[in-house]
């Protein structure tokens, strides 16, 4: 319409039509006018949401994209992919230039890597908002205030925030590792896992293991984070372009977190969350899987190296995010556990696929001294407030059928004994002792409220004389009222 305004304002001038030379110049300029305001209204600005795979909560990192005149914007999909070559997210449908994505960092201590080539790699410049100093790992922690391609890194961060993800691209890198444990960085566009190859080959010892406020194995490596790998000796882990990805927050976090192999071991699961201050939204989450039967790729569940201190951090004294339990257990079986909460309260869940008559709890000790007993039962979360001065054990025992007084053991003893018990449900129990003669000389447990299981309380007779005592219970049900009585004789020699 411009042009052809333009050419009828020539032919006027050339033929002295004054009037409509005029006529076409008011013409030309409510063209341009309107050609000026539809430019300007092009000028718009765009939320889209990039949705964040590594194992995230519910949670979404953003990016602002600018469309301009002759350049829509790249559509509406609800998913976002990493065009491959470019590194940068591409929204969906439609031409472009593609927007620059920001990486979303939760608050406290993050695992990232610097995915571009950028001008300057000083801490400060690639994570301005950062407020702690970066740690690589090379068999431990090392600050560093450079960073490199190819190295993850801890860093802090003071609040939840998306940093832009921006320069030169790099889409495939060979990093050199060492024997056991590394923490790597990534390129400028997703990779799957499956494509990683290694030099020489079959060098992987353990899963991918990402870091979104408690570690989860990880199927994809996401551009800005970093990954542990742990690897059967020196060599080269090469991350290729592969094809490119959706990236998709919808998987529940639990998904994210189950171990990519099936084995027995992973059938049932404690899961350890942490809640922000209003205790509405879980900011912290590890899971421990536990079960029976043989698996040959134990190690593959071996965690990475423990966080930073302040940093939330749950596993088993083995390492593992996973632990064997006998098919048949004769005794209680205590494993300890390791809690990083920062002293904060922690939700734990159970849950069991299949109900196996077996208690399950959480006995919080100092030294030898149990001090608490959280009972886990299916889906019915239970809170704690975490003492990491104390020492915790995941303990199981299977629920007795019947009500039980045993022998103290030892037995003749000098000066004190165990005396153990079976409850099959919860009851109100008392312990008493008495000498020869009848008269009552000690009363171990007085109408105590005790959950079902195995039970052990200590006799100490330091200030007993030599001779024969007995020992009885009454427990009675808390459920039906049925009262359990019976006794037995002890022999103390001094």
């Amino acid at each position: 319409m411009m042009v052809k305004s333009l050419n009828i304002l020539m032919n006027d001038f050339l033929k002295g039509d004054i009037m409509k030379l005029k006529l076409a110049t008011l013409t030309t300029l409510f063209v341009l006018m309107l050609c000026l305001q539809e430019s300007f209204a092009q000028t718009v600005k765009q939320t889209k949401t990039v949705h964040d795979g590594g194992g995230g909560f519910s949670r979404s990192s953003q990016f602002i994209m600018n469309s301009s005149v002759g350049q829509p914007n790249s559509g509406t999909s609800a998913s976002s992919q990493f065009r491959q070559g470019v590194g940068f997210w591409n929204g969906g449908s439609g031409g472009g230039q593609p927007p620059v994505p920001l990486m979303f960092y939760n608050d406290g201590w993050n695992m990232v890597s610097v995915p571009f080539i950028v001008p300057n790699y000083s801490k400060t410049f690639i994570f301005p908002t950062s407020s702690s100093s970066a740690f690589s790992y090379e068999g431990g922690y090392q600050q560093q205030d450079t960073l490199e391609h190819g190295v993850g890194y801890w860093l802090k961060f003071p609040e939840d925030q998306a940093l832009p993800l921006q320069g030169g691209p790099r889409n495939n890198d060979t990093i050199e590792v060492a024997d056991s444990w590394n923490m790597i960085g990534t390129t400028s566009i997703p990779v799957d896992t499956g494509n990683v190859s290694t030099l020489p080959e079959n060098l992987l010892a353990s899963n991918f293991f990402g870091y979104n406020s408690g570690y989860y194995t990880a199927n994809i490596i996401e551009p800005g984070r970093a990954y542990w790998i742990k690897a059967s000796g020196a060599g080269s882990i090469i991350l290729h372009e592969g094809i490119p990805i959706s990236l998709s927050s919808t998987k529940p976090i639990q998904e994210q977190q189950q171990p990519q192999e099936s084995v027995e071991a992973t059938q049932n699961s404690i899961s350890f969350e942490i809640a922000d201050n209003n205790l509405t939204n879980i900011v912290r989450k590890q899971v421990l899987y536990f079960g029976s039967g043989a698996n040959a790729h134990m190690n593959k569940f071996e965690l990475p190296p423990a966080p930073p201190r302040e940093a939330f951090d749950v596993r088993f004294a083995s390492n593992r995010m996973i632990v064997q339990l006998e098919k048949e257990m004769s005794e209680p079986i205590e494993i300890p556990i390791r809690l990083q909460t920062n002293g904060r309260q922690v939700k734990v869940s159970l849950s069991l696929q299949q109900q196996d008559g077996i208690k399950y709890s959480i006995i919080e000790r100092d030294g030898k001294k149990p001090l608490k007993s959280y009972k886990l039962e299916h889906l019915r979360p239970v809170t704690m407030t975490i003492d990491e001065d104390k020492k915790y054990y995941f303990r199981a025992e299977t629920v007795p059928k019947t009500f039980t007084l045993y022998q103290n053991f030892p037995n003749p003893f000098n000066p004190s004994t165990t005396i153990r018990f079976d409850l099959p449900v919860a009851s109100s129990v008392t312990i008493q002792v008495f000498n020869i003669l009848g008269q009552e000389v000690a009363t171990q447990l007085s109408a105590q409220d005790m959950e079902e299981g195995h039970h052990a309380i200590e006799f100490d007779a330091s200030l007993y004389s030599s001779g024969l005592y007995y020992y009885r219970i009454n427990a009675q049900s808390l459920y039906d009222g049925k009262l359990f009585s019976d006794t037995k004789s002890m022999l103390l020699l001094k």
